[in-house]
């Protein structure tokens, strides 16, 4: 029984050490991976704004913006138009061809809403087609800049970044990476910016005063 004692103390003893060692080994390996732990940042939306692609996609969506724009403006054009010959002539006309007058201005009215609302649409998911490649294209650059140069992550600063050391910022790399430079600080583009926005060169289309009324 003694003996039995015995061994089970040391079996206890051994298994302790072993633990404590693996505990240590964990700890080593734990620091040593913090101690090599590197974090890098950039700006994605500051990239692609200053990026040469961004600004012919903005030029584009614009252009087609215009084009929208001049279209709605005949439609709208129409409607003040009808509306300023039903105001003349509302007095003398027939109920029948008011009603129909009304009905025709509500319709028209309608469309050119509808005409805007599927501009918009439009320009929104082109500028997402356009500027899906070009993200992807930053995040490839950024990969590989992490990799060269040896970071273990790379945070984007439009989010959550309250603190950083600009020697950490690899913007520059990405962007030469990408092939173009970045602008001289203190130009008007050198500033972080939101993702660019087409101008939908749209408007609201001018409801008329009041609905007609019947009489």
């Amino acid at each position: 029984m003694k003996k039995q004692i015995i061994a089970l103390f040391f079996a206890l003893i051994a298994v302790t050490v072993a633990a404590q060692a693996q505990d240590s080994t964990a700890t080593k390996v734990n620091a040593a991976g913090a101690k090599n732990l590197k974090i890098g940042y950039t700006n994605v939306n500051y990239i692609l704004s200053v990026s040469p692609r961004a600004k012919e996609i903005e030029a584009d969506l614009k252009a087609r913006g215009i084009q929208l724009k001049k279209e709605i403006d005949g439609k709208m054009q129409q409607l003040e138009t009808k509306y300023a010959d039903y105001q003349k002539n509302a007095a003398t006309m027939l109920e029948s061809i008011r009603v129909d007058k009304e009905n025709e201005l509500r319709t028209l009215q309608a469309s050119i809403e509808t005409l805007q609302q599927n501009a918009q649409t439009e320009l929104k998911n082109k500028e997402d087609e356009l500027l899906k490649p070009e993200i992807e294209k930053i995040y490839k650059a950024i990969n590989e800049v992490a990799i060269a140069e040896g970071y273990t992550y790379v945070l984007n600063s439009d989010q959550v970044l309250l603190y950083a050391v600009e020697q950490f910022d690899v913007t520059e790399s990405v962007a030469k990476k990408l092939g173009f430079k970045l602008p001289a600080p203190g130009s008007e583009t050198a500033t972080p910016a939101a993702t660019p926005k087409p101008a939908t060169g749209t408007t609201s289309p001018k409801k008329p005063a009041t609905s007609p009324k019947k009489k």
